[in-house]
């Protein structure tokens, strides 16, 4: 699993309340976003977001969980890194 894919997938998905314009974003398909938020709460053991057929919404755990990527994909470059937003 792509850690840092997935929890910047994820941080899209909370941000933009849609996973097709995370996909858009993000410039992957949906199925990959889908995927990738699949893979992290799986690694996590923990489901991130509520998911309907018209809406997506970040859980008690995903809301917890969001400010900490949010945060590190936030920060200035790290060991030649660069900025992901």
């Amino acid at each position: 699993m792509d850690k840092l894919a997935s929890m910047k997938a994820f941080t899209k998905v909370v941000q933009h309340k849609s996973f097709a314009a995370a996909a858009r974003d993000l410039r992957i398909s949906r199925s990959a976003v889908s995927k990738y938020v699949m893979e992290l709460e799986q690694e996590l053991g923990v489901a991130l977001l509520s998911r309907t057929t018209r809406s997506v919404t970040p859980t008690e755990n995903g809301l917890a969980f969001h400010r900490l990527p949010g945060r590190a994909l936030r920060r200035p470059p790290l060991l030649g890194f660069s900025r992901m937003t």
